[in-house]
């Protein structure tokens, strides 16, 4: 008999309460040949008692004096004998097809890395109904650099392309970076590892722990600037890049009230333009949802409030009145998108063609609202790689006979491009749900102009 497919390394630590959850969704996997390393990393409750009384051969449990989470996951890979690996928290969990959609999309292939959509739940393990679906446009090398979309659990990565790069580079992950799995990611693709696919399934969940690493607002956007200025374009072509990580980080300081981190943070790049407003935005959204653990079918009863604290905290309204409402267009966010597809809908004149510009999440959902009512709207993308069912459109095709719905947050050049192709007309979201002074200035402030 062969070896297992694909290894589970389980970093844990005092996980006494999560990690059998965790156990179990290995267990219950639809593809049964694989093992599950367990590197319990220096608990002091019950976590290698719950372990050791799973019984189950396919598990392996490893002791070790607590040295964090990047040694525990490096010690993993040290004993892992599957085709793939898959590193997973102790507190998180996979759906039972989670091995055999993944192994589909690296087998056969010459491919190194696989990964899948993801669902967010709570600290108690509840779900949140929100869903993050994601393609492989999201994981291109110009978009990957920008932040990391991805989950560590949501990805397996080939076992021989990993050890490879640990030849060439050094231990997996840097237990001296707070973004140790995006920092891999990078080095693996800049070594010239390909995907084999990003699954639009949410096979993997993700548990939000207040107080975790990833509540340390300062230290991930200074190590996030090393990262982008280690794996990045050439440091003349950096500059937007580490602005848009900057504000997307001034986001999270907002959403957690760290008024002298944002202001900080909102003295970096400067006077605020039109697309830093829509990356500023989409941010926040995000942001307060995870610090509040509010899943987007409940933001919209929230989002007033944290406009509110938007303005108290950085000394202005970034986006007018209407950062309430393009706060409410979260992806996966049923209730507004359905709203904006019925609204879009409406404003169709006899004659005129419905075009949804821009596939990242917000499209999608948007998308996916447009063909539950059976509408005959047509979609366009700027990437190449993008794609979704129904029919296609490029830039070049439009006519002044289209009204084009643009989706994205960061929209400022769609916009350019759209105002020298002479399109028809076109429509905002928050305009749809009835707020229409988007091009309101911010009010004077010692931090809105500089």
């Amino acid at each position: 008999m062969g070896g297992p497919a694909i290894s589970f390394v389980v970093a844990a630590f005092n996980a006494e309460k999560t990690v059998e959850r965790t156990i179990q969704s290995l267990r219950e996997q639809t593809r049964g040949d694989w093992e599950a390393i367990v590197i319990d990393d220096g608990s002091t409750d019950r976590t290698a008692a719950i372990c050791r009384a799973v019984g189950d051969p396919r598990l392996r449990l490893v002791t070790q004096a607590n040295s964090g989470v990047s040694v525990a996951r490096n010690r993993g890979v040290e004993l892992a004998t599957g085709e793939a690996i898959c590193f997973l928290d102790a507190d998180d969990w996979v759906e039972p097809t989670f091995s055999q959609v993944m192994m589909a999309m690296l087998g056969g292939t010459d491919a190194d890395l696989a990964a899948c959509s993801f669902r967010m739940a709570g600290a108690r393990g509840e779900d949140l109904s929100w869903e993050t679906t994601l393609s492989l446009a999201d994981v291109a090398p110009a978009k990957l650099i920008e932040f990391n979309p991805l989950c560590i659990g949501g990805v397996v990565v080939r076992r021989s392309t990993l050890l490879a790069n640990i030849k060439a580079d050094g231990p997996a992950f840097n237990r001296e970076s707070r973004h140790e799995d995006w920092e891999l990611w990078l080095r693996l693709i800049a070594r010239g590892a390909r995907w084999g696919g990003v699954s639009p399934e949410p096979l993997f969940h993700y548990r939000i722990v207040p107080g975790s690493r990833t509540s340390d607002v300062d230290g991930l956007w200074r190590d996030g600037r090393r990262i982008i200025a280690k794996f990045g374009p050439p440091a003349s072509q950096q500059e937007a890049i580490q602005r848009r990580w900057t504000l997307r980080n001034l986001a999270r300081a907002v959403a957690r009230g760290d008024a002298a981190l944002a202001e900080i943070m909102l003295w970096e790049p400067g006077e605020l333009t039109e697309a830093d407003l829509g990356i500023l935005c989409g941010s926040l959204r995000w942001a307060f949802q995870r610090e509040e653990s509010i899943g987007p079918m409940q933001a919209p009863h929230h989002a007033a409030a944290w406009a509110r604290k938007v303005e108290a905290i950085i000394g202005f309204d970034p986006v007018g009145t209407t950062a309430a409402a393009r706060m409410m267009l979260g992806a996966g966010e049923v209730v507004a998108w359905a709203r904006v597809a019925q609204a879009a809908l409406a404003e169709l004149k006899a004659g005129e063609r419905l075009v949804v510009y821009g596939m990242g999440r917000n499209g999608r959902e948007a998308w996916k609202r447009l063909r539950e009512i059976g509408s005959t709207a047509v979609w366009m993308d700027d990437s190449p790689s993008v794609q979704a069912d129904g029919p296609r459109v490029h830039l070049a095709d439009l006519t002044a006979s289209d009204l084009v719905l643009v989706t994205p947050d960061e929209r400022a050049g769609m916009l350019a491009r759209l105002k020298a192709a002479a399109v028809g007309r076109v429509l905002l979201p928050e305009h749809l749900l009835g707020v229409i002074n988007l091009g309101r200035a911010p009010r004077a402030g010692r931090r809105a102009a500089r």
